[in-house]
């Protein structure tokens, strides 16, 4: 088990004010007038421009050796054997991400080459599981990898909480996963999520909610537009800021609305998941360039692209729309039949958005 400390004083206190590029780990504030010492765990901070808040803290299962907690994780460690053998565990904090569950366990399981399954299939792999103190799902997939064919197994929980995501995900060879299961499911219960650090690429002030006719105040970030007939307007979701529901002959369609901070991703990575939660393979930056449509949307140049899993069963329309300081994404899936009935609808649905 491994801790870092940090000891709270006064002095210690007046100095964070008066030297501003100090490197600290954690400055921990508090109206009580009792001095005390607190002692937590936390991921160190990368500069003294970072913002300052009580980060999460846990216990570090025996051989799991911590690694720099760089791009979108808060927490990073290797697990190695004396046979060669490694493991990756990773723990990331989203705000406002556009995955949902299903979408989530489809790219997990095309890390280890396995088809897609639809919502039930989730359930039914789903195992619950705790951790600081909210509860979640955790699951196992075993198979190949993508880019070598080697074994490879997937261990991975999803555990919401107040308004942010947390994925936890141990990744590496099959037997010593197996071997870190029951340490990575008690890292899990250690769990304490703290305040979660915003992530430079993905944070974003909150976005309200919108639909198709209710007039929004001309100072929200929330945008306007207008849904086809028959489009069913279904609760928006902390991940989603609209969501509707399609059907026709041949099944139905899901249609969700939702905005990340910066460039989230780009173009090229996000239709490359796309395309691994339908089966397929990625494509290049020129494919892309080639097989992508442009739309003007709100003064703005988006990128539509139209998917068709690997077994023709069903069909992904998305559309990725840089504007302001954020990326929308208009994302329409389900039903190959219906949502190649329904293109030029969502399409029109797409231009027609009104974005502050």
């Amino acid at each position: 088990m491994q801790y870092f400390s940090i000891f709270h004083s006064r002095v210690l206190r007046r100095q964070a004010c008066l030297t501003a590029t100090a490197t600290l780990l954690l400055v921990f504030v508090t109206g009580c007038k009792r001095e005390s010492i607190q002692v937590y765990q936390v991921p160190k901070e990368k500069s003294a421009q970072a913002p300052v808040a009580e980060g999460p803290h846990w216990n570090t299962p025996k051989g799991w050796a911590p690694q720099p907690a760089g791009g979108m994780r808060v927490a990073s460690f290797l697990i190695t054997d004396t046979n060669g053998q490694r493991a990756d565990v990773a723990v990331i904090p989203l705000t406002g991400h556009e995955l949902e569950e299903v979408d989530m366990v489809n790219m997990w399981r095309g890390d280890v080459s396995q088809r897609p399954i639809d919502a039930n299939g989730v359930a039914k792999a789903a195992e619950k599981v705790t951790a600081g103190g909210a509860s979640g799902n955790l699951f196992d997939f075993v198979g190949t990898s993508k880019t070598n064919a080697q074994p490879r197994r997937v261990i991975a929980a999803m555990i919401p909480s107040e308004g942010t995501t947390w994925f936890f995900k141990m990744s590496g060879s099959p037997g010593l996963i197996e071997q870190n299961k029951a340490a990575f499911k008690d890292f899990l219960k250690t769990f304490d999520f703290g305040a979660a650090p915003l992530q430079p690429e993905m944070a974003s002030a909150p976005v309200p909610a919108s639909s198709n006719s209710k007039s929004v105040p001309a100072d929200s970030a929330a945008p306007k537009f207008k849904a086809p007939p028959g489009w069913q307007e279904q609760p928006p979701s902390p991940m989603r800021i609209a969501s509707f529901l399609v059907q026709g002959e041949g099944g139905a369609a899901d249609v969700s609305v939702s905005a990340l901070g910066g460039a989230a991703g780009g173009f090229l990575g996000n239709v490359n998941r796309w395309r691994g939660q339908v089966g397929l393979g990625e494509i290049d930056q020129a494919q892309l360039t080639r097989e992508a449509a442009t739309l003007d949307v709100a003064g703005s140049k988006a990128i539509l692209v139209d998917i068709t899993s690997a077994n023709r069963q069903t069909n992904t329309l998305g559309v990725i729309l840089p504007h302001g300081d954020r990326t929308w994404f208009y994302k329409m899936t389900g039903s190959a039949a219906v949502v190649k009935a329904q293109k030029n609808n969502f399409v029109e649905f797409v231009k027609s958005a009104q974005i502050p």
